[in-house]
């Protein structure tokens, strides 16, 4: 290796670096690296970058960013964004639907747990012999308290969702990683 190259590739690295330190988190910093790299050309972290903005890792979910990023690498002969390219449709139905069950789902979860606190709330009151009024702002702090534990458990759940999306985004990154070192 040639000094020009050593030095070339220490300004590399710390040209990706340097922004990424100041990120909040592992995915921001992943974000940030593939977002350089995508934007010198590089048609595998342009589809990575996609797969980030698909996935919403590091950046919030935008499909249509993703889809700006696959079509920059498809026309760059990388086969995965060109078959993303070509399941379009395909993914962003299953987006909205993901999105729809979902929405669907914690809302049936906080309303069952609501008539749960509420017919709890209605037997301590018989057997305590509150009075109505009473009862009812019971009802109300035991349906709160419900609904802010099926909150939080399904925010633990798409935590727990991304992080396991976040370890194969890694997994493709190491991949990729791997392809290069072995084309040098």
């Amino acid at each position: 290796m040639t000094r020009m190259q050593f030095i070339g590739s220490i300004l590399l690295v710390l040209a990706i670096a340097t922004p990424a330190a100041w990120a909040d988190s592992p995915d921001e910093r992943l974000f940030q690296a593939q977002m350089m790299l995508a934007k010198r050309g590089d048609p595998g972290a342009q589809y990575y970058l996609g797969e980030m903005y698909e996935q919403g890792l590091g950046t919030p979910q935008n499909l249509d960013e993703a889809f700006k990023w696959y079509d920059q690498a498809a026309k760059k002969g990388n086969r995965l964004a060109t078959r993303k390219i070509t399941m379009r449709s395909q993914i962003t139905s299953q987006h909205e639907k993901e999105k729809t069950e979902e929405n669907r789902a914690t809302e049936a979860e906080a309303t069952r747990a609501a008539e749960r606190a509420r017919a709890a709330a209605t037997v301590r009151a018989r057997e305590q012999k509150l009075t109505h009024d009473k009862a009812e702002q019971e009802a109300r702090r035991e349906a709160e308290k419900a609904r802010a534990e099926t909150l939080h458990a399904r925010r633990v759940a798409a935590e727990k969702a991304r992080a396991e999306k976040l370890a194969r985004v890694r997994a493709l990154l190491s991949a990729q990683a791997n392809q290069k070192e072995a084309f040098e």
